[in-house]
């Protein structure tokens, strides 16, 4: 009976040895009992050659290029324009004898937003009725204020404009980073001009006020002044009018 007990024990010992041999081995050849893997993706660096470095900065130099070949005109047309005055201005009758008040009335307001990287001011204007050309005794005005006041009388000689004046019209086209002009009517007459960069103006705030008008003490008329600007890159700017 000893031995049959002693041959029963190493039976079960033998099946239990079996036994533990196959979950071992199914431990090992499966996932079964084990933390899922993960895998870790693979990250690739970004090489950028010197030969793609140099395209680079060919591409950006040739657009440079092509920018500064176009006419201030031709630059003019392309960018945003907003008009100043749509419905034109006369010079009210009595800015002679009270031109300090007559440009605060005509004032416009317009809000900027963004970065605005360049920026023309154009004007069409003409004396008498019908509309002729300024003469040497009229002269335009314009100015910009946002806190600093800056303006006088426009060098009609020094405009961008001159080539694409219409007979009967004065047209004039002037880049903001360089508006040449008088402070008073002496220094005009005198000629003393003075160059004054008006973009850094409106990209110093958000509200400012601007006019122009001809400056004439018979019948004159502003047909058209448009502020024409260019966002800088990667700004969503814009220039408007706030609504009176």
């Amino acid at each position: 009976m000893e031995k049959n007990y002693i041959k029963e024990t190493i039976s079960l010992l033998i099946v239990v040895a079996v036994a533990l041999f196959g979950l071992w081995l199914v431990y090992k050849t499966t996932d079964i009992g084990k933390e899922p893997k993960t895998k870790i993706p693979e990250i690739k660096e970004s090489v950028i050659t010197e030969e793609e470095i140099e395209k680079q900065k060919e591409e950006e130099k040739q657009k440079e290029e092509a920018k500064k070949q176009l006419s201030d005109f031709q630059k003019y047309q392309s960018y945003n324009h907003l008009s100043i005055y749509p419905k034109g201005l006369i010079t009210p009758s009595d800015y002679i004898k009270n031109p300090e008040k007559v440009l605060i009335r005509i004032a416009e307001t317009i809000i900027v937003s963004g970065r605005i990287e360049d920026a023309y001011i154009y004007i069409k204007a003409g004396v008498d009725n019908p509309l002729r050309e300024l003469t040497e005794h009229d002269t335009l005005y314009f100015y910009l204020m946002d806190g600093q006041y800056q303006g006088g009388h426009l060098d009609l000689r020094q405009s961008k404009l001159s080539e694409f004046s219409e007979i009967g019209m004065t047209e004039v086209l002037y880049n903001f980073k360089d508006i040449p002009l008088a402070t008073s009517l002496e220094n005009y007459q005198a000629g003393k001009i003075d160059s004054f960069n008006f973009l850094d103006n409106l990209n110093d705030r958000e509200k400012h006020y601007t006019a122009g008008l001809v400056s004439t003490v018979r019948y004159g008329e502003i047909v058209e002044m448009i502020l024409a600007y260019q966002c800088a890159e990667n700004s969503d700017c814009e220039i408007r009018l706030l609504a009176q």
